[in-house]
């Protein structure tokens, strides 16, 4: 087991461990340590990657294959990431795949909670290296408009690495209710 994991080494496994197995033995994936794409290399070759997030999300264990003597199990380093914070299922800091949108990582975390306001979230943004030079400051807020929840869940919107986005929670003022005091 290699690569960015607690701790790296050969280990002596019975016939049947999987992937997973030899990650547990291993520590699992150090915080720099893709959740997203761990490869198993059999022969000199990528033979399989496994994706953690799917494991632990849909309970898809079905890239957990069986080790044979010889493997390795890579964890490369991890990926571009987005933090989901607010009113969210699993609001944490996500991996992202290649091409990954706003809709996927809202999967990923679970959905949006039941008293969720859908139609604006917030997402505060580093400006990109090479794009620096054209802002005075280091970081842009941006805010985006949905009409409905199917607009907010659907959303090809292109989060980027190091993107905070905040969903917020509906605001607690009732309906139809009348208050009398003196």
């Amino acid at each position: 087991v290699l690569g960015e994991v607690n701790r790296p080494g050969g280990y002596s496994l019975s016939s049947l461990a999987t992937i997973m197995q030899a990650l547990y033995l291993s520590g699992g994936p150090t915080s720099g340590g893709s959740l997203r794409e761990v490869q198993l290399k059999r022969d000199g070759k990528n033979f399989k990657s496994l994706d953690i997030y799917d494991y632990l999300t849909k309970a898809d264990n079905s890239k957990d294959v069986r080790l044979q003597d010889g493997d390795i199990v890579f964890v490369k380093p991890v990926g571009k990431r987005v933090a989901l914070i607010g009113n969210l299922f699993r609001p944490a800091i996500y991996e992202l795949k290649a091409g990954e949108k706003l809709k996927d990582v809202i999967g990923i975390a679970g959905g949006i909670l039941f008293d969720s306001y859908f139609n604006r979230i917030h997402i505060e943004r580093i400006i990109p290296f090479e794009k620096r030079a054209e802002y005075q400051k280091n970081l842009m807020d941006i805010d985006i408009q949905f009409q409905s929840f199917e607009d907010l869940t659907k959303s090809s919107f292109e989060v980027q690495d190091g993107d905070i986005v905040t969903f917020y929670k509906i605001n607690d003022f009732l309906q139809n209710r009348l208050s009398i005091s003196g």
